[in-house]
């Protein structure tokens, strides 16, 4: 237990006040010795010890009535850690409250709130009562630290609003720190308001070793402390997730078995649930389609915790023109993550454009049949990649200052395919690129390698060294023959096939490389309408910078219309100052944070053993007497009303019985001056 306004204890010695007050009234009636009426007090010797008890009663019960008055003024309170430092909370002290307000913290709890409304009113609470000196607001979503007043509440503010932006911790406390240092506070509380997600946290990111390395440097006395919510407290409900991973708008002639209407828009949908199905049943959800004013219903097979459907297919008439909408699950126990907006656009050609030091009818007849060339050169020219899709590159990779051009370029989301030289020197061959290099060719043998269903022979590669991802590998080796690696939004891929040699087995058959040109190239198709998807709290410049003070919002929840753009899910219309016609753009959650697990308490004393740190677990929901701090006035007021009563009856009792005693005292026999009775 600890007390809020302990400067009041200078007044804990008024408790002997009732004492002093009964020893200077025991001085007011002085007792003298009288001979003529000690025999008339022997018959109430009997009941004197009874009498004493009862006055020693009174004081007592005086006593403990003024102790408890006291002792509300000092307003002791329960609440573990957090209890006992509430009561070191002077002038000098700060509270920082840093808030996680991503689409996790919106899950329900079994009284129907969300988390971050329950945590919210918890800390709400235990701010009324500790009274900080200053009160700082951190959150994801936020620019910039937001200092409130004394009598502002956190669940009136905006701050109880959601946010589509993902809340990173380590981020949220180097911004808490810089804080500190900058006002140069003394003393100061991190209020850590999170789930426990990883995605949150990120306890293996080297930003907590620069954080613990500047906790160290600094002279503030800093305390955390933790608040989160019991798993017993959720909803058991089960929780679901969409997400659109691709889509592209295609045109099919009239004569074409699935062409309900002359444009479709093809995407590839993703549901996860945070619970195992039930494997002894077929389970499905039904997923709406929304594109315009019309909704079309989708079945999507529950079969694991990630389930995808892909093909899937919506009709949008004849008209070749951009389109939004949004995909949307039922309602569950977390309606932050069961929608999903997206922007379309029809499909243009490709451009691609062609850098070989040997000459490739290969690479420039596929180039020809999937697309548009923009270019064949034996070099890289400087503005050659600016409305370019994909860029094949034959030969020794490239060097710094392509390089430079080539990291561009992938970043805002073109693909680029590079092919050995025909003749590799290992001595001379140094450039790398994404650390990955060409390392020798494997000639004259027969083999087959396998990409997914296809299969392919072929007689020679190029084997491939460093980090990326098999596409294409050899069936007996498992050696990758074809490899990616993500760059930004685009995607580097590496094909160890000469295609400089006409009667290569890659060339010759064309199976496995006209099958790899046609993934980049629909990868590049689907590029336009990526660019236009954006995370939120990471909105990026489309074709120029974009002011925010021109953005209409399309379609969204409403009550964020006029808030910050880019922190909030939906489909906006931005007016581009570099552009003459305006942009949409599709904002949503980070998608990767459905997948994100939870850490274990174990985790976070590992991860901050010697941080002063305090973890407060809700277990109970929103009510009356819940909060994490707790002042105990009910037992005091109690103590007080059954002080004063016990008081009173014992007053009573000795009042009344007084007269009798009087009475008995001073009853006298009349004596007559002869001396008889």
């Amino acid at each position: 237990m600890n007390f809020l306004h302990p400067q009041y204890w200078w007044l804990m010695p008024l408790v002997l006040l009732p004492i002093v007050i009964h020893l200077i009234h025991r001085r007011r009636h002085r007792e003298l010795p009288w001979a003529a009426t000690m025999f008339l007090q022997q018959p109430g010797e009997n009941r004197r010890g009874r009498a004493r008890l009862k006055r020693w009663l009174i004081l007592a019960a005086r006593v403990v009535v003024v102790a408890a008055i006291v002792l509300s003024l000092l307003r002791p309170m329960l609440g573990g850690r957090l209890g006992n430092l509430a009561g070191q909370f002077g002038n000098q002290r700060t509270v920082i409250l840093l808030l996680d307000r991503s689409a996790s913290m919106q899950r329900k709890t079994a009284s129907g709130v969300s988390l971050q409304t329950l945590l919210l009113q918890q800390v709400d609470e235990t701010l009324q009562i500790v009274q900080p000196a200053r009160r700082v607001v951190i959150g994801s979503g936020l620019a910039e630290p937001l200092e409130m007043s004394v009598d502002a509440t956190l669940l009136r503010s905006p701050l109880n609003d959601p946010s589509d932006s993902a809340a990173t911790l380590p981020d949220l406390v180097s911004r808490a720190l810089q804080y500190i240092s900058t006002n140069e506070l003394s003393q100061a509380e991190l209020w850590i308001c999170s789930d426990n997600s990883q995605a949150a946290w990120q306890l293996d990111s080297p930003a907590w070793q620069a954080i613990k390395e500047s906790v160290q440097a600094s002279t503030a006395d800093l305390k955390v402390e933790q608040f989160v919510v019991d798993d017993s407290a959720l909803d058991p409900g089960v929780n679901r997730s969409i997400e659109v991973q691709s889509l592209r708008q295609v045109s099919l002639p009239a004569a074409h078995e699935q062409a309900t209407s002359k444009n479709q828009l093809v995407m590839s949908l993703r549901v996860i649930q945070d619970q195992p199905p039930d494997q002894s049943q077929s389970e499905s959800v039904e997923v709406q389609v929304n594109v315009g004013e019309v909704t079309h219903l989708v079945q999507v097979p529950i079969q694991g915790v990630v389930n995808q459907q892909t093909n899937v297919r919506v009709p949008l008439g004849d008209d070749d023109q951009q389109r939004f909408g949004w995909v949307a699950l039922p309602p569950d126990s977390n309606p932050a993550d069961n929608r999903w907006y997206f922007v379309s656009t029809p499909a243009d050609a490709i451009r691609l454009g062609l850098v070989m030091q040997a000459s490739s009818d290969a690479l420039w007849g596929a180039a020809d049949v999937l697309g548009t060339v923009a270019f064949e050169s034996d070099e890289l020219d400087d503005e050659a990649l600016a409305d370019l899709g994909v860029l094949l590159w034959q030969g020794d990779l490239p060097g710094v200052d392509d390089q430079r051009q080539i990291d561009a370029f992938l970043q805002r989301g073109g693909q680029v395919v590079f092919f050995p030289p025909a003749t590799l020197q290992t001595a001379t061959q140094t450039n790398e690129f994404q650390s990955v290099r060409w390392n020798a060719w494997q000639r004259d043998q027969e083999r087959s390698g396998q990409w997914g269903p296809l299969e392919f022979a072929y007689r020679s590669n190029c084997s491939i060294a460093g980090e990326l991802v098999a596409e294409a590998v050899d069936e007996a080796t498992g050696e990758a023959l074809i490899g990616s690696r993500q760059v930004g939004r685009g995607k580097a891929w590496f094909c160890g096939a000469d295609v400089t040699d006409r009667n290569s087995q890659w060339v010759n058959q064309g199976a496995a490389l006209f099958y790899l040109l046609h993934q980049v190239t629909r990868a590049a198709t689907e590029m336009p309408n990526q660019t236009r998807q954006q995370t939120a709290g990471k909105v990026r410049g489309l074709s120029g910078d974009m002011d925010a003070s021109f953005v209409t919002q399309l379609c969204g929840d409403s009550q964020f219309a006029s808030r910050a753009f880019g922190d909030h899910a939906g489909v906006y219309q931005v007016e581009l100052e570099s552009a003459d016609s305006d942009e949409w753009v599709a904002v949503n959650r980070p998608a990767a944070d459905a997948l994100a697990k939870d850490y274990g308490d174990s985790d976070f004393t590992k991860a901050f053993p010697d941080w002063d740190w305090n973890r407060n677990t809700i277990q109970s929901s929103v009510g009356p007497g819940s909060g994490l701090l707790q002042e105990v006035w009910s037992a005091i007021w109690m103590l007080v009303i059954v002080g004063l009563i016990v008081e009173a009856c014992l007053s009573l009792q000795g009042g009344m019985a007084k007269p009798k005693a009087m009475a008995l005292s001073s009853r006298t026999t009349p004596v007559d001056q002869g001396g008889r009775s």
